[in-house]
């Protein structure tokens, strides 16, 4: 399980850090006056985090139960990097001592400003994704460590309103198989629209 986990970490922290570097030079583009030449190259070496996840699925790199979790991971640490940060250097993470951290744990003094990809991914999981840290490597330790004090602080931060309250995401289905012998197609939207309440969206 263990092994696993830092499977799904290694491939979110991949992905996470060549979006956020591809960011990062747009951002770069935007200022600079050679902006076609420079998008041309970054275009053939980067690309979007949709597109790297389906590569990674592509490729046989991830299993094919972990691509769900390993969109959300992806997704969900891009979205909320500013409130994985902020929440780690309030609940004084980023000042720990080097004593105090696993071995060949990078230093953490200028994370907040340059953070690691796996630092983000592995917060994300501890404040906002299943809420458990699960794997092998020493950032993993790190916060398997300071998981009560983070998810302690994000409430806090939640509670004087610095950052959304946490709401549990409902799972509607997606698609539904209609078995043709028992039922009709119309007769199933009405049961999904009466009974359950959901509504058809067509494709």
């Amino acid at each position: 399980m263990a092994a696993t986990s830092q499977l799904l970490i290694d491939l979110s922290s991949e992905i996470v850090a060549s979006s956020l570097a591809d960011m990062e030079h747009k951002k770069n583009n935007k200022n600079s006056s050679s902006n076609s030449m420079s998008k041309s190259k970054s275009s053939d070496k980067n690309m979007g985090a949709k597109n790297q996840v389906y590569y990674a699925k592509l490729n046989n790199r991830c299993p094919p139960a972990l691509m769900p979790m390993l969109t959300t991971i992806v997704n969900g640490s891009l979205k909320s990097k500013s409130t994985l940060l902020k929440t780690a250097r309030e609940a004084g993470l980023f000042a720990l001592p080097p004593s105090s951290l696993p071995p060949n744990c990078p230093p953490l003094s200028n994370m907040y400003l340059d953070p690691s990809a796996e630092l983000l991914v592995v917060l994300y999981e501890a404040l906002l994704g299943s809420r458990r840290v699960r794997g092998t490597s020493a950032i993993v330790e790190l916060i398997k460590g300071q998981k009560a004090n983070l998810q302690k602080t994000l409430a806090m931060k939640r509670k004087d309103g610095s950052e959304n309250k946490f709401s549990e995401r409902t799972k509607l289905p997606r698609f539904v198989r209609v078995n043709l012998l028992k039922i009709t197609v119309e007769e199933a939207k009405e049961h999904f629209k009466k009974k359950l309440g959901l509504k058809f969206v067509p494709r």
